[in-house]
Order: C-alpha cells, then structure tokens, then sequence
C-alpha cells in the first residue's frame, strides 16, 4: 500500500520478517479435555482473519486451556460464592476466586495476542497464510461463533 502511494520508506519496514508456513493447525496433545471446543471455535476465527499459521497452535493451546480454566473457576465461585468461612468462622476472600482472577488475566493476554479484542485488532497483521483475506462468511456466522465461544 505504501509502496502504491509512493510513501515507502525502507527504513521502516522489515522486509525480511519470517512468514509462517501454511498448513492445517491442529490442537496439540495437551490441549486439556474441554478446552477442545474452544480450539474448534477459535481456529476458525483466526483462520479467517488471515493471522494463523501451524506455528502458532501452540500459543492457541494456550489461549483455549486458559479458557476451559477460567470457565471451570468461574463456575465454582457462581456455586460457592467469592466469600468463604475459614474453620475459625472468619470470612476470606474465596482462593478460587484468585485462580479465577489469574485465568481472566492469561485469557485477556493471549485474546490481545491474536487481536480477538476490539482494542488489540488494529496491533495484529495478517500473517500471509492464504493472503490474509478476510473469511468468506457473513457476519452472522462470525457472531454466532463468538457467541457460542462466550456462553460455552
């Protein structure tokens, strides 16, 4: 685009950055149990946003095991509430609700990674896999999967 414009500047631009390989992402092994329907859903996603390559399922493992954990923590404070009663009678900020809290932040940090925020996308590039053409679905289809990653 800079180059059609005749703004170029060599200097800042790394003409030599790495591309990713193209290829199918699979999940890895470790990918816990429940955390798989998060990969199912996400990968689509990325695919579609022209930011994943085979090389980065790592870091979406990652991403949907920190999420299959968040989910599990937040169930557990729904069910027993943030505050806890210790063997003394004292009241205690409930430990799970501190898990809870670290899982939204890993969460929070790898969704920026892969720009699947509203702030973060404008900092992700498309990573040359299958051009970074935009997804061929409608928009519909692009809710509906963020709604069905959002309400498990």
């Amino acid at each position: 685009m800079h180059k059609a414009k005749g703004s170029y500047r060599p200097d800042r631009h790394n003409d030599d950055e790495p591309t990713p390989i193209k290829g199918k992402s699979t999940a890895p092994m470790w990918v816990l149990g429940d955390a798989q329907q998060h990969w199912d859903v996400i990968l689509p996603m990325l695919e579609g946003m022209g930011v994943m390559a085979p090389a980065f399922s790592p870091g979406l493992a990652l991403l949907v095991n920190s999420l299959g954990r968040y989910i599990e923590f937040e169930n557990k404070v729904t069910e027993t509430g943030v505050v806890s009663v210790t063997d003394k009678g004292n009241e205690i900020v409930n430990p799970v609700w501190a898990a809870r809290n670290k899982a939204w932040d890993q969460v929070m940090k790898a969704l920026r990674e892969y720009g699947l925020t509203p702030s973060s996308i404008t900092g992700v590039r498309a990573c040359g896999v299958d051009g970074g053409k935009q997804h061929d679905g409608n928009a519909d289809d692009a809710k509906s999967a963020a709604l069905r990653l959002v309400s498990g």
